[in-house]
């Protein structure tokens, strides 16, 4: 079943011509009206819950065999883990830290759940992309070519993540043992501090091209799928700083007592998920500005010609 078509003049100009930085801002706020993004991101929030104990058993383990004889470098990958997730605190450190002996029992239990749980996380992203970037009813996967495409998800991004652990933990080491980043002492703050800052940024960055690309039922291409990272991951950014500010001024959380980092986590996976859709919505719709059709010509009505008759032949 397909969705009824309920396009606006506004988003109209803004898929066809409207070359104005308010004609998109127009096309925007319409086409989000149109495919209902504040359910969507409920929807992938309540998969992201679902999935999020699974997520952590398993990233426990990988980190525990990791870097379960460095402190510095465990710590540094938290900071990354931080940088992504601004909840993170000292009682979640402290947590992570009493978990990785564990890793083995855990790891095992994790993956098993991991397997399906992501499948629900994934599919219900697909199913948000399907939507977002409008791909024709033909490229609809089965079920079980579904689920195999999400375990492939799953495994890639498993892997992206221990590369960027592994990027995290590199630079706690080189800072640690004080070596020169071009030409500078490794343990300045003020590097130590942007470096961090730019590792999380292309992180996140990578991370939003590879759903956005990969993800869908096909391909996106590769200029729709980096111009949709690279506003997801800057809105990703100013949503975060603009949370970690309102976090340090929010004095009062006694209303929900102990489950206040659980109330204020679902919060930022839910604007989390709003900035994700907005970044294809974004895109998108630039993709369209780019390729709109030239005007087609008005078709004339359908005449029967008359048959083609023969010249008689020549004496």
């Amino acid at each position: 079943m397909t969705r009824p078509s309920r396009r606006s003049p506004r988003l109209a100009a803004a898929r066809t011509g409207g070359r104005t930085a308010l004609s998109l801002v127009r096309g925007v706020y319409d086409k989000a009206g149109r495919d209902e993004i504040f359910f969507l991101s409920s929807g992938i929030t309540f998969n992201v819950t679902i999935c999020f104990v699974p997520l952590v058993l398993l990233g426990v383990s990988a980190l525990g065999y990791v870097v379960a004889s460095s402190t510095e470098a465990y710590l540094s990958t938290i900071e990354m883990v931080q940088g992504l997730l601004p909840l993170s605190g000292e009682g979640v450190r402290d947590l992570l830290l009493g978990l990785v002996p564990e890793r083995g029992r855990l790891g095992l239990v994790g993956a098993l759940a991991l397997v399906w749980a992501s499948t629900r996380l994934f599919g219900s992203l697909r199913t948000v992309l399907f939507i977002v970037f409008e791909i024709d009813d033909r490229h609809r996967m089965g079920i079980v070519e579904g689920k195999i495409h999400d375990v492939k998800m799953v495994v890639v991004v498993s892997l992206f993540f221990l590369v960027s652990m592994a990027l995290t933990a590199l630079v706690g080491w080189v800072g640690e043992l004080g070596l020169p980043f071009f030409g500078r002492p490794g343990d300045l703050p003020l590097w130590s501090f942007l470096a961090g800052v730019a590792l999380t940024f292309v992180i996140t960055l990578v991370m939003f091209y590879i759903l956005y690309r990969y993800l869908p039922n096909r391909a996106i291409r590769r200029d729709t799928a980096l111009t949709a990272a690279a506003v997801s991951g800057i809105l990703f950014e100013a949503a975060k700083y603009l949370f970690v500010g309102y976090l340090a001024r929010l004095t009062d959380t006694a209303i929900y007592g102990q489950f206040s980092t659980v109330v204020l986590l679902l919060v930022w996976v839910y604007y989390s998920s709003v900035v994700f859709i907005l970044g294809g919505e974004i895109a998108w719709l630039i993709r369209c500005r780019q390729r709109a059709p030239a005007r087609e010509e008005p078709r004339r009505p359908f005449r029967r010609q008359p048959p083609a008759v023969s010249p008689p032949p020549q004496p």
